[in-house]
């Protein structure tokens, strides 16, 4: 497009003609649209001008970076949540740790020294912060991870700061809230009823046992008590189980005799709140 926001046309001959759609390009012919690039904010961008023609569309890829003094970040506001293994997302659980990243970028066209830094303070700490005296090349971005570990259940906020010598300064501000730490873990089915059982014959029941709190543990083991009641396969101790996860076992009962058994599977495991121990009552019958 020209000044006042026409496409232009030159004919082969050098001629400049007027543009009214449909028009037909002969060989030789220039097709001229001029664009316009006003970014409304730093970083990259991309487009495309297109035309329509009787031969197919023909696209031509657009791409500019907007520009400025100074420093900013890609994110200016980070939110703590806890995305659980079954797609929950809540609050963060009073003891564990949430993760999120935002950049420190130089968004103008020369070096800038870094000249101060505000760390985040209380349950946040920040990894990756520059130093005072670093230097930002155009373009380069210095990554930030943050940690929130909520020692109290509620909101809490906080932010930091990185000012450089053009005398800009990127504030980003952190906000979360720490959730009660709950502690339990269940068993599906919650008893384990083998019914009647041919004496010398083996019954299989399989057990889901589900980490319904909020809190990561390493299991410390398991075990049936009673006799003639087993589970096919250990628990490893030190196995992490995270919030939502399960572990599937088999409990298996082979009465050597026949009457009425009763037992326990019993499953202990530790977090952060200590020691903790399931029992999930088991029963049986064998049968001449």
């Amino acid at each position: 497009m020209d000044r006042r926001g026409r496409l232009t046309l030159t004919r082969s001959g050098g001629a400049l003609a007027g543009v009214k759609f449909p028009v037909t390009l002969h060989k030789g012919d220039v097709l001229r649209a001029q664009v316009r690039f006003a970014p409304g904010a730093v970083g990259g961008a991309s487009g495309t001008v297109s035309f329509a023609t009787s031969a197919g569309p023909v696209s031509v890829p657009l791409v500019g970076d907007g520009t400025r003094t100074g420093l900013f970040a890609t994110s200016t506001s980070l939110s703590f949540v806890l995305n659980t293994n079954d797609g929950v997302i809540t609050n963060v659980p009073v003891g564990i740790n949430a993760w999120a990243v935002t950049s420190i970028v130089n968004g103008g066209d020369t070096p800038v020294r870094v000249t101060s830094v505000k760390a985040p303070a209380g349950p946040y700490t920040a990894a990756g912060l520059p130093t005072p005296g670093t230097v930002i090349k155009p373009g380069a971005a210095i990554p930030v991870q943050v940690r929130f570990t909520p020692a109290h259940p509620g909101a809490a906020t906080s932010s930091f700061a990185v000012t450089s010598s053009k005398g800009t300064s990127v504030t980003v501000t952190l906000s979360g809230a720490g959730l009660r730490p709950v502690t339990r873990f269940i068993s599906v089915p919650s008893r384990v009823n083998f019914g009647s059982v041919r004496v010398g014959h083996t019954a299989k029941i399989w057990v889901n046992i589900v980490n319904r709190g909020n809190q990561s543990a390493l299991m410390s083991g398991a075990f049936t008590r009673g006799d003639p009641f087993r589970a096919q396969f250990r628990i490893a101790k030190g196995l992490p189980v995270n919030s939502a996860d399960d572990l599937t076992v088999p409990i298996i009962f082979t009465p050597r005799k026949a009457g009425p058994f009763r037992g326990l599977y019993k499953v202990t495991w530790r977090d952060a709140l200590g020691a903790h121990t399931l029992e999930v009552p088991v029963s049986g019958a064998g049968v001449g």
